[in-house]
């Protein structure tokens, strides 16, 4: 089937809508046992070549996808709310205000959302005979992105299986993606008051919560948690109430 052309501006392999397109495509061939093997293979390549002509179409050259790759987020504004204690875990929630659009720059066509930024709340969880500060900031960030998509994370209220293991050696972050939970919400209600009765201007809108901008996000709130840039270590961040930041890994 045609589909619209891929406006991505990355390499195929690191393009998740056409890698995700190729591994469709190629479970249709494979699902075709009766198909001789030469068959299979010769569909194979031909689905390869429509994704790869498809990517290509709108990317164009390394040089155009350079110019046109997104900024690194710079580091998300922070702020500590409550912690508590359930059993076997103690929880402190934080809150991060980003950009809607990370990619926005004025006096282009991305200028109208320049400036204009949501909230995006985070539950970081560590296990009880490790939450006191000394063996909270041994331990490295692990962030956990809640599958659907369009859910929040979960919300614990007892150690117990991949909580359990995972806080043994790690802080474990519970991302509510922007669009769900605690984080800004979009809902019906929401779309159609930001833009009534344009449909363009609300799917532009909704274009803001894919998974690029989920991933822009969790680098922003990389940055704002170690310090500095965002890598694979730093300096520590704005600790706040109950630890937020200074764990220097992640």
């Amino acid at each position: 089937a045609a589909t619209a052309p891929c406006t991505t501006a990355a390499p195929l392999a690191s393009c998740v809508t056409c890698m995700f397109g190729a591994a469709a495509r190629l479970s249709v061939v494979h699902s075709h046992r009766l198909l001789s093997h030469r068959t299979q293979v010769s569909l194979r390549a031909v689905s390869l070549r429509i994704i790869q002509q498809q990517h290509r179409s709108i990317v164009g050259t390394p040089q155009a996808m350079a110019s046109s790759a997104p900024p690194t987020p710079a580091a998300a504004e922070h702020r500590t709310g409550d912690t508590f204690r359930v059993k076997g875990l103690e929880l402190t929630d934080h809150f991060f205000k980003v950009p809607l659009n990370h990619w926005a720059t004025a006096g282009s066509t991305t200028a109208a959302t320049e400036g204009e930024t949501i909230e995006v709340f985070v539950r970081e969880v560590v296990s009880l005979d490790k939450a006191d500060a000394a063996k909270r900031a041994d331990l490295p960030y692990l962030l956990f992105m809640q599958g659907g998509p369009g859910f929040e994370a979960g919300r614990p209220v007892e150690t117990g299986g991949w909580i359990s293991a995972a806080t043994e050696k790690f802080r474990v972050l519970l991302l509510d993606q922007r669009g769900t939970g605690r984080s800004t919400r979009v809902s019906t209600a929401s779309v159609l008051r930001r833009a009534p009765g344009d449909p363009a201007a609300q799917a532009a809108y909704l274009a803001h919560f894919r998974a690029d901008s989920i991933v822009a996000d969790a680098e922003a709130i990389r940055a704002a948690l170690l310090g500095g840039g965002g890598g694979e270590e730093g300096g520590g961040g704005d600790s706040g109430s109950g630890g937020g930041g200074g764990g220097g890994k992640w």
